[in-house]
């Protein structure tokens, strides 16, 4: 086996051809034209004989023209052998101008002599003013070593891997015919294995390697392993005479086969594999004199009597023919997109390669050429195989790409550019091949998993630079314009060009199948003929396709102005009364446009009626927002205008009047689920849509404060503001509020928490605190109101409770006729203790506090009130202050007590609970007194009903400790406090106190104390009191009763009665009289009758 390690041309020969072909790469702008003069040019030989270096070759050039045309100045060019001789010299050659008849091969026998017959040589002509040039090998592919003829390498181990089957997604073409002589046909199906026959499973895997260079022969490549796509592969079974074909198949995008066939010749097969490229869509073949497609074998397996043969993964033995496979790859994925596309049917075509000086189609002979420096370009055979599909669907005739003044043509041939404009044909002829390249290769990455190492892609266009220019030219006749048209089309990257016109944008991702729809149906031979073929197609998407136009700098393709524009009203203001709001929103109906739809809407507004409005587009919705206005009248014109900037008719607005803004007010607000502006909560969970005050605030605990704050007036509140929280008119919170924009309210929820006592305290908010921001209503800026916290339970034992100085009575609001005080909030039980109540004294004596007698609290806004008081006791500074509950004369379970500071005086206060024990009566009874139990109170019983009884209670004390008080609560009290002189008295200097009173029941009460005020300087205040309790005795006086005209009436004859006795209105003064008398008893029991005299 011979392996091949040389390039298709040597080195030397390469540069040397490269040189001969240097004016293809003058610039990336401008390339020779490949719809190639339609002249074939064919070499036949005159014998069987193949060249011999140092002797003369013979063959006959055929050349056949698609239309007739004239000849002229055909050469030949060939390379050089290492010694410098020309590989090939003439000996005899071709005239110099000929005619050619249409379609009438004319032939010229030509004689050369060789010196090296791997090298090609090139005949080029000169075609109505055109250069056609091919390129041929007078050896074939097998016997040229020069170009490593058809032998295969393996992959080292490779035929030690299991079996991969091949991918059978994908659509394959048919597998080309068998068009070598002496094969016979002995394929069979494999069937169950017998006596005189088996099956034989032959597989394996054809593949290049992805080693691309660019024009300059610079590697640009990946070294990626490629499946030979559209190879066809056979297995033959090699005889003497005449091959048997015994399995074939094309091949896929993996390069795997895997055949099993049954075999049931009497003699072992020398089985080998063949690699064609070619399919019967696409045929690769070797320029040459013999015109064969390129073919590779592996070795034979003579003899073979097993039943599978792996050639593992196996690959040309030269490089160089990596890139014809690539090609080959490349044009059958080309079909297999036309073929997802409805268009598989498309005639097979041949690539020779390498050959021609550039790439070009030849659509009559429907052949690619292909030169080296392009061979790895798979944008190029893609582009090739657009010209193909052209020839096939469309009815378009090749121009000659000659332009005027030479532009974009090289010296001595015509050529074309991407960029600038020659005509709408060569525009049209061009571009969709590009567009056609473009969109086979975007597919592979999600097809085949790679991508490809050229592309054609005209995702942005550019400026035309030929002659040194710089300019956009006429799209319709830029082939750059229409490839880049077609590709926003139908590609996914959705974007506008920055150079695209008003209104362009990629806007839709069509289906290749309605852009080769529209041009193989209906044959549209320029730019702007195809997208109105687009737009008959796709009414639906006219936009779309106009944007996309307009993206690519198409013009004028929209003739026809929107519709008059509908419903302009506004959502801001109205036409009769006034507004400060300076800013006018407008709405209106969408409009409609016929073809590039609707670019936008052009607004104007004038202090006058009547204007009408440009075709400057001021906004794309169907809305819009004016500049902040200042005071004045205006009116608002809008119309529609299309993308192509066309303008319909215009409606009005107005007029609309702006007036000045109110100022800035902040104000404390309410709103929603919010009752006050300042809300007291026990939990932390409102929310700026609701802050109920909690139904009971629990006092001496966690209060969480929501305050809620409001800009009423237009303008927005400036600077930051102060806000501040007062709790009994002490500052308790601040924050800052920050801007508020007209009529808008803001809630600080959740502030604290903090520790607030039990009883009745104003809370109070006040926005602008500093008064910063004037305002035409300061007084809003406040918010004041009185909440109950849940007083403290007094314990039932009477332990004394010490606090802190209440808070000052009268903080944080401003008092009125029923005003109740802050105050410190606590509460006794009545329990079974005839008598109960509070004795609350200052740590100081000059600190003055009072108490209130309140009925027990039953909420957050009720308790501690002014209509609720049952008691007072408001003695001056240095005295016990206490209240009392008769349990006889109440349905209450608890009583509130208020300690109040109306003066907010300093210093703190202990109170306790006090209950009643019980004393004997007529007798004394003694107990102590002291600064820590300087009130004792104690309950005694006394004869009588609910009439009145007298009763009497002495005190009596050594005069030394100072004066004692004692105050007497009849069984008749409900409520009491020390205010109340009624039974209360003080010692006198021998220390003695007396207290006579009048009772309705049974059990009656004393208290007895020493303020602290009445401790003598030096004394302890511990002593012993010993008081006696008992029934008051009898005491007369005149009575005075209705009817009775005094206590004593003289009568003058019969005598009153006891229920009247009037004065007489005569009295003899010598005459004996009768009297009538009166009299009561009064302090005594039991009760003396009334007497007549």
């Amino acid at each position: 086996m011979i392996t091949a390690t040389l390039r298709l041309w040597p080195r030397a020969a390469r540069l040397q051809l490269l040189a001969l072909a240097a004016f293809v790469l003058l610039g990336a702008a401008r390339v020779q034209a490949d719809l190639g003069p339609d002249v074939r040019i064919r070499l036949n030989p005159q014998g069987e004989d193949l060249p011999v270096a140092g002797q003369p070759f013979s063959f006959d050039v055929e050349i056949t023209s698609a239309s007739a045309t004239t000849v002229s100045a055909p050469v030949l060019r060939t390379g050089r052998t290492p010694a410098g001789v020309s590989a090939w010299q003439t000996v005899t050659f071709l005239p110099t101008g000929f005619n050619l008849p249409a379609m009438q091969p004319v032939s010229f026998p030509v004689q050369l002599q060789c010196n090296d017959p791997a090298q090609p040589i090139e005949i080029s002509l000169q075609v109505g003013g055109r250069t056609t040039m091919q390129r041929f090998y007078l050896l074939p592919q097998g016997l040229n070593s020069a170009i490593g003829g058809n032998e295969t390498m393996m992959t080292f181990d490779s035929d030690k891997g299991p079996a991969v089957t091949p991918d059978d997604r994908f659509a394959l073409p048919d597998p080309s015919p068998v068009l070598r002589k002496n094969v016979r046909d002995k394929r069979q199906p494999a069937r169950q294995a017998t006596d005189k026959g088996r099956n034989i499973r032959v597989r394996g895997r054809f593949v290049y390697f992805r080693e691309s260079h660019d024009s300059n022969y610079d590697y640009v490549g990946d070294g990626r392993t490629m499946g030979a796509d559209g190879v066809t592969v056979s297995v033959y079974d090699s005889d003497w005479e005449s091959d048997d074909l015994l399995a074939r198949a094309s091949m896929g995008p993996d390069g795997y086969y895997d055949f099993t066939f049954y075999y049931d010749d009497d003699e072992a097969p020398d089985i080998y594999v063949e690699f064609l490229a070619a399919n019967t869509k696409v045929d690769l073949v070797h320029p040459s004199i013999w015109n064969t497609s390129y073919v590779w074998n592996t070795p034979t397996k003579e003899d073979f009597g097993g039943t599978e043969i792996n050639w593992g993964q196996r690959h040309p033995s030269s490089e160089d023919h990596y890139a014809g496979l690539n090609q080959l790859a490349s044009a059958t994925r080309g079909w297999r997109w036309l073929n997802d596309n409805g268009y598989g049917g498309i005639d097979g075509v041949l690539i020779s390669w390498p050959d021609a000086d550039h790439a070009h189609y030849k659509p009559i002979w429907e052949t690619i050429y292909i030169p080296e420096f392009r061979q790895w370009r798979e944008d190029t055979t893609c582009h090739e195989y657009g010209h193909h599909w052209q020839q096939d669907f469309t009815e378009t005739e090749g121009g000659d790409y000659c332009n005027p003044g030479g532009r974009c043509d090289d010296s001595g041939d015509c050529g074309h550019c991407q960029w600038c404009e020659e005509n709408a044909f060569d525009a049209m002829q061009e571009g969709f091949p590009n567009w056609f390249s473009q969109a086979i290769t975007s597919t592979w990455p999600l097809n085949y998993g790679f991508s490809s190492i050229f592309d054609r892609d005209a995702e942005s266009i550019a400026r035309c630079t030929d002659g040194g220019l710089n300019q956009f030219d006429d799209p319709n006749k830029t082939e750059g314009m229409i490839a880049a048209f077609l590709q926003d089309l139908t590609d996914s990257n959705n974007e506008v060009d920055a150079s695209a016109l008003n209104g362009g944008q990629d806007a839709v991702t069509w289906s290749a199948q309605r852009i080769l729809q529209a041009q193989g149906i209906d044959d549209p031979v320029s730019p702007y003929a195809l997208i109105a073929s687009l737009r008959s197609r796709h009414p639906e998407s006219e936009d779309a396709i106009w944007m996309a136009a307009a993206n690519n700098r198409f013009t004028g393709l929209d003739n026809t102005a929107p519709s008059a524009l509908t419903g302009l009203a506004s959502t801001s203001h109205a036409t009769s009364g006034n507004s400060p709001d300076g800013t006018v929103e407008l709405y209106w109906n969408a409009s409609t446009d016929n073809y590039s739809g609707i670019g936008g809407y052009s607004v104007r507004v004038g202090t006058t009626s009547g204007l009408i409005p440009d075709t400057t587009i001021e906004t794309t919705a169907t809305n819009w927002e004016s500049a902040n206005l200042a005071p004045d009248t205006y009116w608002f014109t809008v119309r529609a205008v299309d993308r192509d900037g066309m303008g319909g008719a215009h409606a009005t607005f107005g007029p609309v009047t702006i007036r000045e803004f109110t100022p800035a007010d902040v104000e404390a607000s309410t709103g929603g689920h919010w009752p006050y502006p300042l809300v007291p909560r026990l939990s932390g969970n409102a929310t700026l849509a609701s802050a109920e005050v909690s139904p009971v605030l629990v006092g001496n605990g966690d209060t969480y404060f929501n305050l809620r704050v409001a800009n009423s007036g237009e303008l927005t509140t400036s600077p930051i503001l102060r806000m501040n929280v007062y709790v009994d008119g002490a500052l308790n919170w601040w924050s800052s509020i920050y801007p508020l924009e007209g009529y808008v309210d803001r809630g600080v929820p959740e502030c604290g928490p903090w520790e607030v006592p039990g009883g009745r305290h104003a809370v109070r908010m006040w926005a602008d605190a500093f008064e910063q921001m004037p305002e035409a209503d300061e007084a809003d800026n406040y918010f004041t109101r009185q909440f109950i916290w849940y007083p403290y339970t007094l314990a039932a034992n009477g332990n004394w409770v010490t606090r802190q100085r209440p808070k000052d009575a009268w903080g944080g609001f401003t008092a009125g006729l029923f005003s109740s005080p802050n105050c410190d909030g606590f509460s006794y039980t009545m329990s079974t203790d005839p008598f109960v109540g509070a004795v609350m004294i200052t740590e100081n004596d000059d600190s003055d506090f009072d108490l209130r007698l309140h009925t027990h609290t039953t909420g957050s806004t009720s308790g501690f009130g002014y209509f609720d008081v049952q008691a007072i006791s408001n003695r001056p500074a240095g005295c016990l202050e206490a209240v009392f509950t008769n349990n006889s004369q109440t349905t209450e379970t608890s009583m509130d007590v208020g300690v109040v500071n109306p003066d907010f005086d300093g210093y703190g206060f202990q109170i306790r609970r006090i209950f009643s024990t019980s004393m004997s009566t007529n007798s004394d009874v003694q107990f102590p007194l002291s600064p820590i139990q300087p009130m004792a109170l104690r309950h005694f019983t006394l004869p009588g009903d609910s009439g009145t009884n007298f009763g009497v209670v002495t005190l009596q004390v050594d005069p030394s400790v100072g004066k004692v008080r004692m105050k007497v609560l009849p069984a008749d009290t409900d409520h009491a406090g020390l205010d109340d002189a009624a039974n209360q008295t003080v010692t006198d200097a021998n220390g003695y106190a007396k207290v006579t009173f009048t009772y309705g029941g049974a059990t009656q009460a004393l208290a007895v104390w020493q303020d602290p005020q009445d401790i003598p300087v030096g004394g302890s205040g511990h002593f012993q009191v010993t008081v006696r309790a008992s029934v008051g005795p009898a005491d007369f006086a005149p009575l005075v009763t209705t009817g009775w005209w005094a206590p004593l009436v003289p009568t003058n004859g019969a005598p009153g009665t006891s229920t009247t006795t009037t004065l007489p209105s005569t009295s003899p003064a010598t005459r004996p009289r009768r009297t009538s008398t009166s009299s009561s008893a009064t302090r005594a029991w039991p009760r003396a009758p009334a007497s007549t005299a």
